[in-house]
């Protein structure tokens, strides 16, 4: 079953798949009916015009996006070459949590795993790590 839903505070329009049928329906038949996202200002701003991942409407420009970042980016050898990485910043973290505990410092554990993900993403990005003090 399949209701059309729209409301005075979300203006957009929703699409509520509740049986397993109209959700393959939706998803395979209509694929690219769905595929596309709401164009928001915010992806004008964020989105360089609409032209990152995120934002891009679906076409041959984000299949293209998709290609690389799956090809290059999230393979499996880009991952197992970049482990490293990783492991080195959740050290990082971790030490930085012993020694705020060894002093009886409350840690907000939100901020450090921001932090574990930045760090991790600008070392891989830009091989430094943009430090933070817990």
């Amino acid at each position: 079953m399949a209701q059309y839903c729209c409301s005075n505070s979300v203006p957009r329009r929703v699409l509520v798949v509740s049986s397993p049928s109209a959700a393959e329906e939706c998803l395979s038949k209509n694929d690219i009916v769905f595929a596309n996202q709401p164009r928001l200002i915010a992806g004008k701003h964020i989105g360089n015009n609409y032209t990152t991942m995120g934002w891009a409407p679906y076409g041959d420009h984000w299949r293209n996006l998709r290609r690389v970042s799956s090809i290059e980016l999230l393979s499996t050898h880009r991952l197992q070459m970049l482990q490293h990485i990783r492991t080195d910043e959740v050290n990082a973290m971790m030490k930085r949590l012993y020694r705020a505990s060894k002093a009886h410092q409350m840690v907000d554990m939100k901020t450090a795993f921001f932090e574990l993900t930045m760090n991790v993403m600008m070392r891989m990005i830009a091989g430094k790590t943009f430090c933070f003090l817990i």
